[in-house]
């Protein structure tokens, strides 16, 4: 398999000296750098270009008769999007965001805020907008996720009604503490609401990540339990309203996802044999990494593959080769994409 970033690679040409031979290639992404035809035995280089797209390709040399398959990895998707910070007014506002992207990776978008809505979601490079909702209360910020991203959105505290005389005494509000920083895990969080007694509250989460595990409502002073979920993806900022005030809760993102398994390599020994007229059995043996698979197919009517036409790591290729009664011949079998070849005697 060629990485997805390109490669080059040499295609081995097994034949007698006076069989001439010509190689080419069915994909615009596979070139053959060196000669493409000769007589005998001979090499092609072959280069593979970068893969562009989300997706494993394949693409052929011919030689002759004889197909080369060249197997490519697909292009990883990866995300940019920008910005990961935005403001907006108390009246309310948009704020568009690009992903940055490979065409055909697909991604999405969400939500972690009520007065938050996202709309987006595509193929490929593209926006999302952000809109927020009107600002009743004091200042608040939440957060949304696009392409896989945490975008934060800050937005101003409402503006203040003009100052009435009031009959009785007005309530107000505080918290300590204002805000939290939460590991990875999940965690518990008390917050203490200062109020004064009569003076009635309601608490609620403005994230799903965030509950609130105490009492949602009461009057006067108490002490509000919030809940944070455990984090597995990256870094987030949440906010809950306790009487009228937010709350700002910091996580740290989860554990980085262990590194993708190295990629398969193959090797047949032996590559050649010489094989009497009268034929007979013989043996292979495929080394390959473990999980890596492979298959084995005899290009030619008088070479049978007996066992081992496929299989994992390592393992054994049998073969029997019939008796020749013509002229010394040339064949091969494909096994793991490395080609084993067989020379046989002729009857004379």
């Amino acid at each position: 398999m060629a990485p997805a970033a390109g490669a080059s690679a040499t295609v081995s040409v097994d034949t007698t000296r006076d069989c001439t031979w010509s190689a080419s290639s069915d994909a615009t992404w596979i070139t053959l750098a060196s000669t493409s035809a000769g007589q005998g035995s001979g090499s092609i280089d072959v280069r593979i270009g970068a893969n562009p797209n989300p997706a494993p390709r394949d693409g052929l040399i011919v030689v002759n008769d004889h197909n080369v398959t060249i197997s490519q990895a697909a292009a990883p998707c990866t995300f940019a999007v920008s910005p990961t910070n935005a403001a907006v007014n108390a009246g309310g506002g948009s704020v568009t965001v690009q992903v940055s992207t490979l065409g055909g990776c697909t991604w999405s978008t969400s939500s972690g805020a009520s007065w938050l809505t996202v709309a987006g979601g595509a193929n490929g490079a593209g926006a999302a907008t952000i809109s927020a909702a009107a600002n009743s209360g004091a200042a608040r910020s939440g957060t949304a996720t696009i392409a896989g991203q945490a975008v934060t959105v800050t937005q101003a505290a409402a503006v203040a009604a003009p100052p009435t005389t009031p009959t009785t005494p007005a309530c107000s509000y505080s918290l300590s503490p204002a805000s939290a920083q939460a590991g990875a895990a999940a965690a518990l969080f008390s917050v203490s609401l200062n109020a004064a007694a009569g003076c009635a509250w309601t608490a609620k989460s403005n994230a799903p990540w965030i509950s609130v595990t105490s009492a949602e409502s009461g009057s006067g002073p108490a002490t509000v339990v919030l809940s944070v979920l455990a984090n597995t993806g990256s870094a987030r900022t949440g906010t809950a309203t306790i009487g009228g005030q937010v709350f700002s809760v910091s996580q740290a993102a989860g554990a980085a996802a262990p590194p993708p398994p190295p990629p398969c390599s193959y090797t047949i020994s032996p590559t050649h044999v010489s094989v009497a007229q009268k034929g007979g059995p013989g043996n292979v043996n495929v080394t390959a990494g473990p999980g890596c698979a492979w298959t084995a197919m005899a290009h030619d009517a008088w070479i049978t593959v007996t066992s081992g036409a496929s299989g994992t790591g390592n393992g054994t290729v049998k073969y029997t080769v019939d008796a020749n009664n013509d002229k010394s011949r040339t064949g091969d079998i494909a096994i793991a994409g490395q080609t084993f070849t067989i020379s046989q005697a002729g009857k004379n």
